[in-house]
Parts: structure tokens; sequence; C-alpha cells
């Protein structure tokens, strides 16, 4: 186990003067601070965040579709059950009250670090995510994916063979923060299935099922509709979010 000022931390915080003070509650431990661009080639043991829900959880979308396996923790202003949901289904590890005494945050930063950092990788069968990378390799071809493409891909491929909602994609895969929802999801899915090519039947619409997708190796089995977006009933694709196309 790694102790003592071997164990370096972290820190992002939603501003300079908070960061400051929160540095000061880590009891024993070495602690560097920035933002989330630095966070990103950090060498550290554990990335503890503070600030609010949703900007916590952009910052732990953007780690996670970038491949950064750091385990992260956030410290929270509020007990709300509906934002811990969010930040654990986005990819945080952990999360403590900023009440919290300083010992038990600590102790926590601890654990997390004993848990190590998640796989850079995951396969199954012939289907590859490299979460460094952002490229999925897909019957011996490899596919490379901006960072919210890479997670709409990646939410998609760990719910194999799930029918999954333009919502659902939305807020557990790009973030909540965008309007538009319906058109945001859709331009993503349409320009994934474009880079895809031949490959693109693997993500599949149906039409029947308020807009929902699933990523299949099987053969369509009628259930759905043959991936053509126009078939699906809501929100067109405007110009206003043309420009969001395979982030």
């Amino acid at each position: 186990m790694r102790g003592g000022r071997d164990l370096r931390v972290g820190l992002v915080c939603c501003s300079t003067k908070t960061a400051e003070l929160t540095a000061q509650r880590f009891v024993g431990l070495d602690v560097v601070s920035g933002d989330a661009t630095a966070a990103l080639s950090w060498d550290v043991s554990v990335i503890v965040l503070w600030g609010e829900d949703e900007w916590m959880n952009e910052i732990v979308l953007e780690m996670r579709s970038r491949g950064v396996g750091t385990p992260l923790l956030g410290l929270r202003a509020s007990d709300d059950t509906g934002g811990a949901c969010a930040l654990l289904e986005h990819g945080i590890d952990g999360y403590l009250l900023e009440s919290s005494a300083d010992e038990e945050l600590t102790a926590f930063v601890r654990a997390l670090a004993r848990r190590g950092p998640t796989a850079s990788a995951t396969q199954s069968g012939d289907v590859t995510l490299s979460y460094s990378a952002r490229t999925l390799r897909l019957r011996g071809q490899e596919f490379k994916f901006g960072p919210v493409a890479f997670s709409v891909v990646r939410y998609l491929v760990e719910n194999r063979g799930r029918w999954v909602s333009q919502r659902e994609i939305v807020e557990r895969a790009i973030g909540s923060h965008y309007r538009q929802e319906s058109a945001v999801a859709r331009v993503q899915i349409h320009q994934i299935r474009k880079l895809l090519g031949e490959q693109q039947s693997c993500i599949q619409q149906d039409g029947r099922r308020g807009c929902g997708y699933r990523f299949t190796l099987d053969a369509p089995t009628g259930e759905g509709d043959d991936g053509n977006d126009a078939s699906c009933s809501g929100t067109m694709l405007r110009g206003a979010v043309a420009d969001l196309e395979l982030q």
C-alpha cells in the first residue's frame, strides 16, 4: 500500500480559492491542483473533484471518454439522490459530502488508490474498445472517434443488445447540459454509422420505440427498421446542431 507523501492526489475545483482551501484537507498526502485539462495528463493515484454536480458530470464524461482510468472522487455540496446517480452512471468511483471530516476524506482517497485505475480497454469476442485511443475495433477493422461520439459508442457497446432511448443516450453518455436532446443524439448516431460504413448495421434503430438504438452483431430480427434516421418521429436534424458531428 502506498502511504504518506508517496500517495499523490490530483485536485480539480471550480475555483482557485476553493482548491487552495480543499488541498489543506488531505492529511499527509501530496496534492497537485489544476484545471480539468491539466488533469488529463496527471500521474496521480486519485483525482478529486469539487463543485456542482453538473460541472463534475461534464468533467467525468470528458475524462472517461478520453480514456482516463484514474479513480475519481467527487466532493458534493448536497446529498441529492438524482445528482449522485448521474455521477455514478457517468463513471465517478465514489463521492462524499464536502462537510465530511478530513480524516474520512483521506481514508476514502487511500481506499480508491488501493483499487487502482480502471482498464484502458475492454474486449468481448470480436469487439474491442480502447478508452485511451477512443477506438472501436470491430471484426478486424478499427474506427477512431472524437470524445462525444466515443462516449456514445462506448455506452451502446457496454449495453450490447439492449434498446436505449435518445434521452438515455443524452443523459448517460453525452451529458444532459445539451439542449435539443433528440437532435443531439441523432446527429451523433447518424455520423457514427456513417463512419462505420459497411459495419454500420451493428447499430440498429427501432423507430417504434421512441427512436431507440442498440449495438448488436446479430442479424436484424425485424424488431426495428432498416436504420434510416428519417423514419424516426420527433425533432428533425437542424443546422443548429450540425456542428456537433462526430465530436
